[in-house]
């Protein structure tokens, strides 16, 4: 008996990231008014409106927070940290960043985008703007 084993086109090219594809980690900044104290304590109430999500540390004197979300069919679960940095002006600049606990994770389906992106919508609703073309000062 012979077997003939070919090339099939797909194992030919390596895989490369395309134009509509996405990290599995994403990080957005927004803009919100107000101490710092406050912003940790609305960032906090994010999270906790988030289903399957834990707020595991809030470290105030730090000015962040580390939240893990559970397990689903998209995802073996992700860790979220939120970072808050305050100014003069009484603005606090809150970066939100979303990535896999799973490590080797090189496909979420857009697990973590709908982390961060909840997390700022939530704040929005709240008053915060974005940081796109604008700076904290």
């Amino acid at each position: 008996m012979h077997v003939a084993l070919r090339k099939t086109p797909f194992l030919q090219q390596p895989v490369k990231a395309g134009p509509g594809s996405l990290p599995v980690s994403q990080t957005e900044e927004v803009l919100l008014d107000g101490p710092v104290d406050q912003a940790i304590a609305t960032c906090a109430e994010a999270l906790r409106a988030m289903p399957r999500t834990k707020v595991n540390d809030v470290n105030p004197e730090a000015h962040w927070i580390r939240a893990k979300r559970g397990l689903s069919w998209r995802s073996w679960g992700d860790q979220i940290r939120i970072d808050v940095q305050g100014n003069e002006n009484r603005t606090s600049l809150i970066r939100i960043s979303s990535r896999p606990c799973l490590r080797t994770t090189f496909v979420d389906w857009g697990s973590n985008l709908r982390n961060v992106t909840a997390i700022r919508e939530y704040l929005m609703r709240k008053g915060a703007r974005s940081v796109a073309g604008q700076q904290a000062k």
